[in-house]
């Protein structure tokens, strides 16, 4: 299995009462990968390092060591260091995601403070846990017997690449169809044209999800990040509108949970939504003067 992609996860230390979030993006070649790391404090200070990483993978076993700080922000006038890992973790598959879990430890008493290097500094050691969507690709998962479309290209792979991608869409609907909705609330809004960025509530673990509105996909399996999937709603007077986050996976954690930010003109609200294997959650936009629609 190769390892090139976004993983997400969790860092435990001994000595810590919170754990760091992790984000890795990771280029395999052979049996060696290099990678971006990004790790978050969680004791609400959110102090933050990115490092240069890189490992080797044997079989399932995995082992990375960090290189260097390209980034950090503890800020702490000397008291706060990172610290420079060694890891080793065993690789496995379950379900549609590739898991890495395993322990760390202290890189023969080497640390940062700030981007610079120092020796004769103790960590303690700890454990990680990541997380990649990686779906096993399967014909029979991808083709649904339905009546091609296609616009006019020139190409004939180009059309075959435009069924199979509306083939996948409709599979994925199809399912979503058969998963019970949960309305969570009705927002009423000022604004004909409104933006919602979706966001990894709390614990980054793989969370991955498609967003339908109307019926109409607009977020395709994208996992939840730092990073926000970012949207554009256009909402009509007289219309309810509805939007429900559907779950592609499961994250690490469980159910997955996204913070949602809608953007209404000058205002921006909050709302967290949740979603698992057996249930999406739903909501309705109502532009002021709208029709409530009845049950």
């Amino acid at each position: 299995m190769n390892l090139t992609g976004h993983w997400t996860g969790l860092l435990g230390q001994s000595d810590k009462t919170y754990d760091f979030s992790m984000e890795v993006d990771i280029t395999q070649q052979g049996n060696l990968f290099k990678g971006i790391a990004r790790y978050v404090t969680g004791d609400g200070h959110e102090k933050y390092a990115i490092y240069n990483i890189s490992g080797k993978v044997t079989g399932n076993e995995v082992r990375f060591v960090d290189l260097n700080i390209t980034d950090e922000n503890s800020n702490t006038n000397g008291t706060w260091y990172w610290c420079k890992k060694i890891g080793i973790a065993k690789l496995k598959r379950v379900g549609d995601s590739l898991i890495i879990s395993g322990t760390w430890e202290n890189d023969n008493y080497q640390v940062y403070f700030g981007k610079e290097l120092r020796q004769g500094y103790g960590c303690a050691p700890g454990v990680f846990k990541l997380s990649h969507y990686s779906p096993i690709k399967k014909t029979e998962l991808v083709r649904v017997a339905i009546k091609p479309v296609f616009k006019t290209v020139e190409k004939n792979n180009e059309k075959v690449k435009l069924q199979i991608k509306k083939e996948t869409l409709l599979k994925t609907a199809q399912i979503a169809s058969k998963r019970n909705t949960k309305l969570k609330t009705t927002i009423e809004v000022q604004s004909d044209n409104i933006q919602l960025e979706f966001y990894d509530d709390n614990q980054i673990d793989g969370d991955t999800i498609t967003v339908y509105f109307d019926g109409k996909a607009l977020i395709y399996q994208k996992a939840l990040s730092f990073s926000p999937l970012k949207c554009s709603l256009k909402i009509q007077r007289n219309t309810d509108h509805e939007l429900i986050m559907f779950a592609d996976n499961q994250g690490i954690f469980g159910e997955n949970t996204a913070k949602l930010v809608i953007y209404d003109g000058s205002q921006a609200r909050e709302v967290s939504m949740h979603s698992n294997m057996k249930e999406s959650q739903s909501l309705i936009f109502r532009r002021n003067g709208a029709v409530v629609r009845k049950p």
